[in-house]
């Protein structure tokens, strides 16, 4: 049997004849005419037909979760899609945690603020780091006064003030005022004098109920001594929309008003460069 099947699958070209008869019949011989080196091909390339055909299927078809290991590959394969998306979100709380932490700095008077990736808390860098002086408001100063009306080209200032009200105390770096005051009545509606994110929405001590929003071009506004917030950290605005009700809270204040600063790239800016009176 062996010699017959190499002597029919074989790369010989010369035609073999094949007869087939049944021991106990008597009936005529079958007779098939047969190249070995065609059989031998055509057997090689229906082998090869057979494996393409059972990768496709195991491939592109439900049948692979039939094969060993699948399950145990499926659940690895999950597992490292959720570690990169648990990352990329540690990633994003640490950088929103440590801007809060600047904006807070900004906010409470501090010359340097949290370096990305210190890890330093508010606390330590209020501790360590020197109030501004008034040197250090003159540069200030010089340096709002550089960033004229024309640098907010890309923004949509000049924008109306953030409520009705009567203008008490204007914008003096060498005293360390860096906003504006402006009485109201409490209880008044405060709107977002630009559209962007609601940063910050939280007590302070000095500001009482204060909100901050970021804005494009690096502006940030900061509204201060609020009765009551009426958006959240994370919440996006539009201009002139109704942020907060003004009031009188916080240690540092005079009255129902409103404290409005204006931060651009952590410099801060004289909100009355970029507003244009109701």
């Amino acid at each position: 049997m062996k010699s017959f099947l190499l002597d029919l699958f074989s790369l010989d070209p010369t035609a073999r004849t094949v007869v087939v008869m049944d021991d106990d019949s008597t009936g005529a011989p079958r007779q098939y005419r047969v190249t070995p080196s065609r059989l031998l091909y055509g057997s090689i390339g229906l082998a090869l037909a057979l494996v393409v055909l059972t990768i496709l299927l195991t491939v592109f078809s439900p049948l692979e979760r039939l094969m060993p290991g699948y399950e145990a590959k499926e659940a690895r394969e999950v597992a490292q899609r959720q570690q990169v998306a648990l990352d990329a979100l540690q990633d994003s709380l640490r950088l929103q945690r440590e801007y809060v932490l600047n904006l807070r700095g900004l906010m409470g008077g501090i010359g340097s603020p949290v370096q990305a990736g210190s890890g330093e808390s508010i606390d330590a860098v209020r501790s360590s780091s020197p109030a501004v002086t008034p040197s250090v408001a003159a540069s200030w100063v010089g340096r709002t006064a550089r960033r004229g009306r024309v640098e907010a080209s890309g923004s949509a200032f000049p924008a109306l003030f953030p409520i009705q009200g009567v203008r008490t105390r204007g914008f003096d770096a060498t005293t360390g005022h860096f906003a504006i005051d402006i009485a109201a009545e409490e209880g008044s509606a405060v709107r977002a004098i630009e559209g962007g994110f609601v940063v910050l929405a939280d007590w302070t001590h000095e500001g009482g109920y204060t909100i901050a929003v970021q804005h494009s071009d690096g502006f940030v506004s900061i509204y201060k001594h609020n009765s009551s917030l009426l958006r959240r950290s994370g919440d996006a605005v539009q201009a002139r929309d109704v942020i907060a009700l003004s009031g009188n809270t916080g240690e540092v204040t005079t009255g129902p008003h409103v404290h409005l600063e204006l931060w651009r790239d952590g410099v801060p800016m004289d909100p009355e460069t970029f507003l244009m009176a109701l």
